[in-house]
């Protein structure tokens, strides 16, 4: 009793968490360390006997879900048996209950005619079209893949053998001894029953296997996977592959090197058979012309034409013609490749070019109001794109400000906007419905929103915003926020944007939100903004005031990150070409 009353809370999930992670959504509150001590409390094949591995957060979300859907939560170490729950009927039945305990194995190459037909078709029912408990298509694309079918490939498959239930004819039962992938002193025993008359032939009515996914009746690993692709290959060539080493295939060591010879000239080719291990003369006697000096032709350009002309005539058709040519090769001149008519600007030119894009940026105060005005439109307006175009605006504020580690490449295309910008079904909701937002934020504090559009900053005309709206002397920014079935109050708080504290919702100083009504207010000289949170029923408004040492802190990177990456791309651009970024290429 005194076990029971001190369970320990880490070995159980609740009903609700427990959906989640069914469902493939793992709360932010299941921590990696939670599930491996969840893990630690059930039997595996970890050192210590339990389920607990040094994997990703994904891959033990993974092993939790196996576990909790094949009924294995009460699998406990002998250490905690004593937590173990009574099982339902359905799951007390033991692993071998369609399997024959004794029965006379045979060798399959040996019982070619008693192996039932099996085809892909009914692997692909087992792993993925079959129904699990939750009544669910089973989808074990991972265990069903490439990494299966290598290991029957590479001869991990061993001591494949049939038999036959006296009891039952309508199945035939298969067992065989599988190779791990790592492990050298370890094999897998994996069990499998088929079905052999009717319409239902070769469907797998049992699979079990020796490792932790693979527990039976319904087993599902990639070890079962590797038997199924033995016995669709025996099915199919009735004959099984013999894997043989490197070593014992004829001619695999003793393979000559391939040559690799370089282009050259029918001149330069020796024609002659090279003989090896004997010395050359390097006295060899010039040989001797019979002829009169009078008719001796030493210059041999001479001779070869005339050998030529003289082939030339009793055969005109000769291919000596098309091997040799009279011509000769002037080695100075090129008439491929042109001479460069426009040199590349040089780094001094683009530094320049890029001083000025800056300077450029800078208008005046009437100059602000007029783009303002024009701008109200936004999305609708092409001014809007132009303007911001070449700017860092508040929404890419916290984008802007990556870590020296961090190539900016990516941030450099979402900012001058390279990519076309996707807008989902909820970003365009979003749109529709922030006028409605809008008039009930008018309605709840008796106030009157003014629209504006564009606004540039006057001392950092490098940066700009686009406002929701103006009232009383302050901004407002829309959000917003889809909650996924929870309150508004709970979905701020999941995705970071807030912090409950005992003051109420308090602003994520760390969240981007933040960062861009901060530059919202540096753009238009405003001293406080309410960021307004909703769903479309609930609205939640959060007061926030500028923060002058944040906004010190930060346009001075903001700056830097312009200077070194914004500016010199759109004086040279490179990335645009998908090339490499030139300030990679200076550093």
């Amino acid at each position: 009793m005194e076990c029971s009353t001190n369970l320990p809370q880490a070995a159980f999930f609740s009903a609700e968490e427990k959906v989640q992670l069914i469902s493939g959504n793992c709360p932010q509150h299941i921590t990696k360390e939670r599930l491996k001590e969840w893990l630690s409390f059930r039997k595996g094949t970890a050192k210590d006997g339990s389920a607990r591995s040094e994997a990703t957060k994904a891959e033990l979300s993974q092993r939790v879900i196996s576990y909790i859907k094949n009924g294995w939560e009460n699998n406990f170490t002998e250490k905690w048996q004593h937590l173990a729950v009574s099982k339902p009927l359905e799951q007390t039945a033991t692993v071998n209950c369609d399997f024959p305990g004794s029965a006379q194995w045979v060798s399959l190459v040996d019982t070619k005619d008693d192996v039932p037909s099996f085809n892909i078709q009914n692997i692909v029912s087992y792993f993925i079209e079959r129904k699990a408990k939750d009544n669910e298509s089973n989808k074990d694309f991972k265990n069903v893949s490439s990494k299966a079918f290598s290991l029957f490939r590479h001869g991990h498959i061993q001591k494949l053998e049939i038999a036959r239930d006296d009891d039952d004819d309508d199945k035939v039962h298969f067992r065989c001894d599988c190779l791990p992938e790592m492990k050298k002193n370890l094999k897998y025993n994996i069990k499998l029953s088929l079905c052999n008359n009717g319409e239902q032939e070769g469907k797998i009515t049992f699979a079990s296997c020796a490792c932790p996914a693979g527990k039976g009746p319904c087993g599902s690993c990639k070890h079962i996977a590797a038997l199924c692709y033995a016995l669709e290959e025996f099915v199919r060539l009735k004959c099984t592959w013999e894997f043989e080493t490197c070593t014992s295939r004829l001619q695999t060591w003793n393979q000559p090197r391939k040559r690799k010879l370089d282009s050259q000239s029918v001149y330069e080719i020796d024609f002659s058979k090279n003989i090896y291990r004997r010395e050359e003369r390097n006295n060899a006697k010039p040989l001797n012309d019979p002829r009169r000096p009078s008719e001796r032709n030493n210059d041999p350009k001479n001779v070869n034409r005339e050998l030529l002309d003289k082939i030339k005539r009793l055969k005109p058709n000769c291919g000596f013609f098309c091997l040799l040519s009279d011509e000769e090769l002037d080695q100075n001149k090129n008439d491929i490749i042109s001479p460069i008519k426009e040199h590349p600007v040089s780094l001094t030119d683009i530094f320049d070019l890029a001083k000025r894009i800056k300077r450029n940026l800078m208008v005046s105060d009437q100059e602000r109001q007029n783009i303002a005005l024009a701008t109200k439109a936004q999305s609708n307006c092409q001014a809007w794109f132009e303007h911001r175009r070449v700017r860092i605006t508040a929404s890419q504020s916290k984008r802007a400000l990556i870590k020296p580690s961090t190539s900016p490449t990516k941030a450099m295309k979402e900012i001058l906007h390279y990519d076309n910008q996707y807008q989902s079904n909820k970003m365009k909701q979003g749109l529709k419905d922030e006028k409605k937002i809008i008039l009930e934020y008018e309605n709840k504090l008796d106030c009157k929103v003014s629209e504006t559009g564009f606004v540039i900053s006057q001392s950092h005309p490098f940066l700009g915003a686009s406002l929701d709206g103006e009232v009383d002397g302050g901004l407002v920014e829309m959000k917003i926020i889809f909650t996924d079935g929870l309150s508004l109050k709970k979905a701020v708080c999941k995705r970071r944007i807030c912090r409950d504290t005992c003051h109420g919702l308090v602003i994520n100083r760390n969240h981007k939100f933040y960062y861009q009504v901060q530059q919202l207010m540096l753009c238009t000289k405003s001293s406080w903004t309410d960021l307004v949170l909703s769903d479309t029923v609930n609205l939640i408004i959060l007061h926030v005031r500028k923060d002058k040492k944040f906004l010190s802190d930060i346009v001075p990177k903001l700056e830097k990150f312009y200077d070194n990456h914004i500016s010199l791309e759109l004086a040279y651009p490179r990335v645009y070409y998908v090339l490499t970024r030139l300030s990679k290429l200076i550093n």
